[in-house]
């Protein structure tokens, strides 16, 4: 049987965002939870009501904890792909939406789950080619990372 990261880390304390789309997909929701491991982080993506599309949408944390559009100017040099550091941004691997639903985990080790806190998960309408001069298209969900604790629902 298929097991999420969420089922094996359950012990830990985590990080997470629930995140929205915004009103040109207004069914679009999830979480992303960030785990701490070995020396880095663990991060889990789940969404539903999701555009059908072939390609990946491009995913980021951005440095501000604001998930209004007027707060926050998304451009590639903010959101530059080679960032090493949570300074204006991390680029995790895009996801993909089968018939409206997403799910991804991966391990990086380039923060770690702390250093997440208060800061947004941006979901964009584009891929994201890996490159600093990239555009990623409009930002179509958000969500705020907060410490979350096991056994407690918020």
């Amino acid at each position: 049987m298929f097991k999420k990261a969420s089922d094996i880390l359950s012990d830990y304390y985590y990080f997470q965002a629930d995140i929205n789309g915004n009103s040109s997909v207004p069914d679009m929701s999830g979480t992303a939870r960030f785990y701490p491991w070995l020396d880095g982080t663990m991060v889990e993506i789940e969404i539903s009501g999701m555009p059908a599309r072939n390609e990946p949408f491009a995913v980021h944390i951005h440095e501000d904890a604001f998930c209004e559009p007027e707060k926050h100017e998304d451009t590639p040099e903010r959101c530059a792909a080679t960032a090493k550091h949570l300074g204006d941004t991390i680029t995790l691997p895009g996801v993909f939406s089968n018939n409206g639903y997403a799910y991804m985990a991966t391990y990086t080790d380039r923060f770690i789950p702390q250093q997440a806190e208060g800061r947004t998960v941006i979901i964009h309408s584009s891929p994201d080619s890996f490159i600093s001069t990239d555009t990623f298209g409009n930002r179509i969900a958000c969500g705020i990372i907060r410490r979350m604790e096991v056994g407690k629902s918020f």
